[in-house]
């Protein structure tokens, strides 16, 4: 199968950039990608840059001083 005739070369274009950000550069992944929509989101998520609540139970750097 030729994703780029199926999809569009845009697309398939947009599909690769979240797979080379997950070293998932594979046929299957990209087409994984095409078929859920993945490709369409307009930015992935930063799983780095998760924001902690506040709540008791949580010590903050003073307590560790």
């Amino acid at each position: 199968m030729n994703l780029a005739a199926k999809t569009g070369k845009d697309r398939l274009n947009s599909a690769c950039k979240p797979a080379l950000s997950y070293d998932a550069i594979g046929y299957n992944s990209i087409k994984n990608i095409l078929e859920k929509g993945l490709d369409k989101e307009e930015t992935q998520p930063d799983l780095f840059n998760v924001s902690v609540s506040n709540h008791d139970n949580i010590r903050g750097s003073k307590y560790y001083a």
